[in-house]
């Protein structure tokens, strides 16, 4: 299991939690959260990522059998970008993602992440706050975001290579079946939930016997 889906206590180190501070990411899903101002909105955007480092250094495989391997060792982050509407332009790259939010269409453009760890409550002039999540049941480092751009051509052949699943076979229905039955048969012990509302990831112990509220989300 690759270490961002990985349950881990341990706290972790900076140095894993940002990896080289320069990421290939994709946009995966926007959201529209409220302003502080009334009746204003603020897009979220939440990229799934590579740490470019690492890519660069790792070659794609060549074989698809190969992906797996690939995949477990691989260093992914999810980032979380929010960005108030006065902030559009620090970026020009920005421009396209704004159009991707408002059509809710995450396309398979790869973008380029440059970031430092945050280390004051204000952000200085030409840096954006963003949330790198190096495992999904830890809290994420808080950046600053000091360059966003489109990935090179070439990298973004590479990177759309890598990410397909032309290589893995339909399921049948009866993969499909046979899936959700032994998932129906299995403790869930932990569960990963995204709330827009709090712009953050949370996880949640859900063993031996979850609170209501969380009752009513498993059984959706």
């Amino acid at each position: 299991m690759n270490a961002l889906l990985r349950h881990s206590n341990e706290p972790a180190r900076l140095e894993l939690s940002m990896g080289s501070g320069r990421y290939y990411a994709r946009l995966s899903q926007s959201e529209i959260v409220p302003s502080p101002v009334p009746g204003g909105t603020i897009p979220m955007l939440i990229f799934e990522a590579f740490d470019a480092q690492w890519f660069d250094d790792f070659p794609v495989p060549e074989r698809s059998d190969d992906f797996y391997d690939y995949y477990e060792s691989a260093r992914l982050f999810v980032l979380q970008a929010t960005v108030p509407p006065h902030d559009w332009w620090m970026f020009s790259a920005f421009n396209y993602l704004e159009k991707l939010a408002m059509e809710d269409d995450e396309g398979d453009e790869w973008f380029v992440f440059e970031a430092q760890p945050k280390i004051a409550e204000t952000y200085d002039e030409g840096g954006l706050p963003l949330t790198i999540y190096a495992n999904l049941h830890q809290p994420g480092v808080e950046a600053l975001t000091k360059d966003f751009r489109p990935a090179d051509p070439i990298v973004a052949s590479k990177l759309r290579r890598v990410v397909t699943t032309a290589h893995i076979p339909d399921a049948s229905v009866a993969d499909v079946d046979n899936a959700l039955a032994r998932a129906a048969a299995s403790n869930i012990d932990w569960a990963v939930v995204y709330t827009a509302a709090h712009q953050d990831l949370w996880k949640r112990d859900l063993s031996p016997d979850p609170p209501a509220p969380y009752h009513a989300w498993l059984k959706q």
